[in-house]
């Protein structure tokens, strides 16, 4: 009977070595998947990270193309206010320059005269 017993308490003991064995398989399958979910969460940071500096360019390029299209407007604006002041003058001159032909004429006839 206590060779029997004994026999009992050496399964139990290979029994309770197999589920420590397992046990210590799962925890370090688990420390392993946790190292692998901690890898996943640090590049998961870093793609936000570079997703938010990716932004911040984009946000300065933007700023950029807005500064340079408000000046292009104030430019094209200018252009358009000197082509209707000269378009103004050309209005103004045009009489005077039909007068021009007359004033010639006068002065070769006052230089004439007094030649």
């Amino acid at each position: 009977m206590l060779a029997d017993l004994l026999r009992r308490m050496d399964r139990q003991a290979e029994q309770m070595d197999s589920v420590i064995d397992i046990l210590k398989i799962s925890d370090a399958q688990q420390t392993r998947a946790e190292e692998r979910q901690d890898a996943k969460l640090t590049e998961i940071r870093e793609i936000g990270q570079r997703t938010d500096a990716n932004q911040a360019r984009i946000d300065a390029t933007q700023e950029n193309i807005r500064a340079m299209l408000t000046a292009q407007q104030q430019l094209l604006d200018l252009m358009v206010h000197d082509s209707r002041r000269t378009d103004a003058l050309e209005v103004r001159t045009t009489p005077l320059l039909t007068y021009e032909a007359r004033f010639q004429r006068l002065e070769e006839a006052v230089f004439n005269k007094a030649s």
